[in-house]
């Protein structure tokens, strides 16, 4: 969070001794700015404490945008003489004012229940009163308790009609969450395409889940022409902003080969990042990649054994299924070949038979 916004940093110290006499004066915008000039050390000493000092006289003196940033130092543990509860005190005194930003984090804390009992209601209330003044970051935010129900009566369509009115103003995660609800058919008429172009548009400036969503459509054939080589792309892409699942369909794609050259190294490679990230399945699929992998460079014979263990191994740590798949793989070649050993002798090992 940027304590300094709406306040340009003072390039000299003069101009800086200039505030702080206002300040001492009783000045309660350039008590604002002394504290943001402490904050940054830009023509007074780096000091948070004495940021939170100007910024607590000029609380006092009814300033939202001072209680806003005590509110922040509180919450964030960015100052030990500011605690949770104070913190919290001077975000309800900031919101009341109006001010924006404190009833988005203050409708955050009681979603979350952040040294709070949890409350979805409030919550609800405190986004709403920021939805309905055309704030995108509110209506965002109030759609997703209304599509999960938390706080509010679950309702499809309101949630896709919030969004919606955030999409126009550019939201690029109400764009991924309208185009989901486009994709899926929830509180309005699904529609392949409706999806794609909203992925698409959140997808050119970078926004990464909406590359991902983008991509699965192309890889899927969903309201445009199959395209493995375009998936690819925007997987390639989704990847350098660290999505996740981005990580897990390209390690796919290399697993199968579909688009590329198929490449087991790298699909475990992909798969492990996801696995990490705790992507949901990618634990499974790279057990059945690894296994995959050591059984093109096992000793031949049943692979009975190995499905097994795919199966009783899913949920497992990749380090772990890595390691005793390899064990169980030796194993089960060193015990197909004592086996067949078994098989020679027994064939060689004349039979005698008796007489009834």
């Amino acid at each position: 969070m940027n304590f300094s916004r709406g306040i340009r940093k003072a390039p000299a110290t003069k101009s800086a001794a200039y505030f702080l006499e206002a300040a001492e004066n009783g000045e309660v915008f350039s008590q604002v700015r002394v504290g943001a000039l402490y904050l940054m050390g830009s023509g007074l000493p780096e000091d948070r404490e004495k940021a939170v000092l100007w910024w607590r006289k000029a609380a006092e003196n009814g300033d939202a945008s001072a209680q806003f940033r005590l509110g922040m130092m509180g919450m964030e543990g960015l100052s030990e003489s500011v605690s949770k509860a104070e913190a919290l005190k001077w975000y309800h005194k900031a919101a009341e004012q109006h001010y924006g930003y404190a009833r988005l984090n203050l409708a955050g804390i009681y979603e979350n229940g952040c040294g709070v009992d949890r409350d979805y209601a409030e919550a609800a209330r405190l986004y709403r009163s920021l939805a309905d003044q055309g704030d995108g970051e509110g209506q965002f935010n109030l759609a997703r308790l209304y599509e999960n129900g938390r706080g509010v009566t679950k309702d499809y369509a309101r949630a896709a009609q919030l969004y919606r009115k955030a999409a126009e103003q550019e939201h690029r995660s109400a764009q991924v969450n309208l185009g989901l609800m486009y994709e899926n058919g929830r509180g309005v008429m699904k529609s392949y395409a409706k999806a794609f172009r909203l992925y698409r548009e959140a997808a050119k400036l970078g926004f990464g889940s909406a590359q991902v969503n983008l991509g699965e459509m192309y890889e899927n054939g969903r309201g445009v022409a199959k395209n493995y080589v375009k998936a690819i792309d925007l997987y390639r892409s989704a990847i350098l902003t660290r999505e996740p699942a981005a990580y897990f369909n390209l390690g796919m794609m290399y697993a199968s080969g579909r688009g590329v050259g198929k490449d087991k190294t790298e699909a475990m490679r992909l798969l492990h990042t996801a696995e990490e990230s705790s992507y949901p399945s990618a634990a499974g699929a790279l057990a059945s990649t690894t296994v995959a992998y050591l059984s093109s460079v096992r000793t031949p014979g049943s692979t009975r054994p190995i499905n097994d263990l795919v199966r009783q191994c899913s949920m497992l740590h990749v380090v772990t299924v890595m390691f005793e798949t390899a064990l169980r793989v030796r194993s089960h070649s060193l015990a197909h070949a004592d086996r067949c050993q078994m098989k020679l002798r027994r064939k060689t090992t004349p039979v005698t038979l008796s007489r009834a």
